[in-house]
């Protein structure tokens, strides 16, 4: 364990249990219908789907939600108070609307008639960045590759233990087949632990033996070298997602996409370590 201390990469395991959404923001693109979601906490930068106004978290939860609240509580009023004596027809009327908006307004605010794919993506980042239990990211399957740049998940790989990775064999944060399909892993890396896993595999089922224990701490430690080895890799991941909400673009339009989400997380890292080295001369 004291290997571990020593790499500067783990170091950033307790930056990973720190999320600021207020470093959070967006902005506009070129691209008609798309805006950038960029959060320094990585820093990771998304392109998603930009939601109509109407669709917006924030007209759902702060608009709409309270309109319908007080539709409903002034028909609930109107027909508690039997202002229509005379028209019994008028008082159901008042009754079903008070129970209709009350329920839209119950649904709006929990954000059941919201489309906001950027503001979907901060809640499941400030929780998965504090919550980094391999249950809790297995919640995610596929949409992973939605809140998470492939560096991220990569790091979250790695900062397991082997018998995990060698137990959650169904678990799609630390599926070696995907991480390697999402330019997680390269390669040898993903040959090189998946025959670890095997060898893993085929000696935990050995009787209890001094013999067994030698084995599997050789097992760790060569695992520890991989944890080491990984961020001194030429390979780096990328540092940027495209939604799944964009997939009706055209090739030329995510090329175009990814080539300016490359320099944005450039940019970023850039205007990181200006403002890190400001903190320091202060």
């Amino acid at each position: 364990m004291a290997l571990f201390k020593q790499d500067p990469r783990f170091a950033r395991v307790k930056y990973y249990e720190d999320y600021d959404p207020a470093k959070v923001f967006l902005r506009d693109s070129n691209f008609e219908g798309v805006e950038f979601l960029i959060d320094d906490n990585g820093p990771t930068v998304f392109a998603v789907r930009k939601a109509p106004f109407y669709e917006t978290t924030y007209f759902q939860k702060y608009i709409f939600a309270p309109f319908c609240a007080l539709t409903g509580v002034g028909s609930g009023l109107m027909y508690l108070t039997n202002s229509f004596k005379d028209r019994e027809y008028m008082s159901n009327i008042c009754l079903g609307s008070s129970l209709s908006f009350s329920t839209f307004a119950v649904l709006s605010y929990v954000g059941a008639g919201a489309y906001d794919y950027s503001q979907k993506i901060l809640n499941a980042r400030a929780d998965l960045f504090v919550n980094r239990k391999p249950e809790r990211w297995a919640e995610e399957e596929t949409g992973l590759r939605d809140a998470m740049s492939p560096l991220e998940r990569r790091d979250f790989i790695f900062d397991q233990k082997i018998e995990t990775l060698a137990e959650e064999i169904d678990n799609f944060s630390l599926d070696l087949d995907v991480a390697l399909d999402d330019d997680v892993l390269v390669t040898h890396f993903h040959k090189a632990m998946g025959v670890m896993m095997e060898d893993y595999n085929y000696i935990i089922r050995e009787k209890e033996s001094h013999l067994k224990s030698l084995k599997l701490e050789r097992l760790a430690r060569q695992w520890e070298t991989f944890q080491l080895a990984i961020p001194r890799h030429p390979h780096r991941p990328s540092e940027f997602v495209i939604h799944s909400s964009l997939n009706h673009l055209s090739e030329m339009q995510r090329h175009s996409i990814q080539n300016i989400l490359g320099n944005l997380v450039d940019s970023r890292h850039q205007i990181i370590k200006i403002r890190e080295n400001s903190e320091e001369q202060r």
